[in-house]
């Protein structure tokens, strides 16, 4: 299955906001790191992780997310946050699109003298059904 536009532009859209998670997520991870100095006091460029920092993300890294508190939860749920929106409405296009292709096979095999009447009460009836999802 080849990839449509839509696909990679929604792949970049999100790939783009993983990016902005994880450089904010590093932003903080280097806040509360201690700098490393070596001799004379100049900084090496390594970073030391505060034990009670690393300590606990050890912990929340071996606890499977059903067993995390609901703070921790909240957290990972704000992170899922900054692209949900890009999901709904991916698969509210999809849905459109798979009913418009209903729509279309309904008007290809369906007979040629049908009513514009009865296509239009298919169209609003494939139109509620795309509100409701």
């Amino acid at each position: 299955m080849s990839d449509t536009e839509q696909d990679k532009e929604l792949r970049e859209k999100l790939a783009a906001i993983e990016h902005e998670r994880w450089a904010d997520w590093q932003r903080y991870v280097h806040s509360v790191c201690y700098e490393n100095k070596g001799i004379g006091g100049e900084p090496t460029g390594e970073l030391t992780i505060p034990s009670e920092h690393a300590r606990r993300w050890e912990r929340q890294i071996e606890t499977p997310y059903n067993e995390l508190s609901e703070k921790e939860k909240d957290s990972d749920r704000e992170q899922v946050d900054r692209y949900w929106q890009l999901i709904i409405a991916d698969r509210k296009r999809v849905a459109l699109e798979a009913r418009l292709d209903e729509l279309e096979k309904f008007v290809n095999t369906t007979n040629r003298s049908l009513s514009v009447k009865k296509l239009r009460d298919r169209l609003s009836a494939l139109k509620s059904q795309q509100e409701e999802v």
